[in-house]
């Protein structure tokens, strides 16, 4: 793929490999959901960067960033009788 390609091209081409339907494919770089409009060059995309694919999945990809992971009381439980 050229850096000027749209990334609909992708997306179209993923739809056709695993029989998807267009309207039910989706792309996504770093987490966020992808137009298909953007090409690589737009999002700065580097060789060997790579593109998740989801099948119908609108808000599998969020814009937002990860929430923090909580620690588990579980854990410290465990490593007490680990212990002994």
């Amino acid at each position: 793929m050229r850096r000027t390609d749209r990334l609909k091209d992708l997306l179209d081409f993923c739809c056709a490999i695993l029989d998807v339907p267009a309207s039910q494919g989706r792309l996504a770089f770093r987490g966020k959901e992808i137009t298909g409009e953007e090409t690589p060059k737009d999002l700065s995309m580097e060789d060997w960067d790579t593109v998740e694919f989801a099948k119908n999945a609108p808000k599998l990809f969020s814009r937002r960033p990860p929430l923090p992971a909580e620690d588990s009381e579980d854990d410290s439980e465990d490593s007490d009788e680990d212990s002994d």
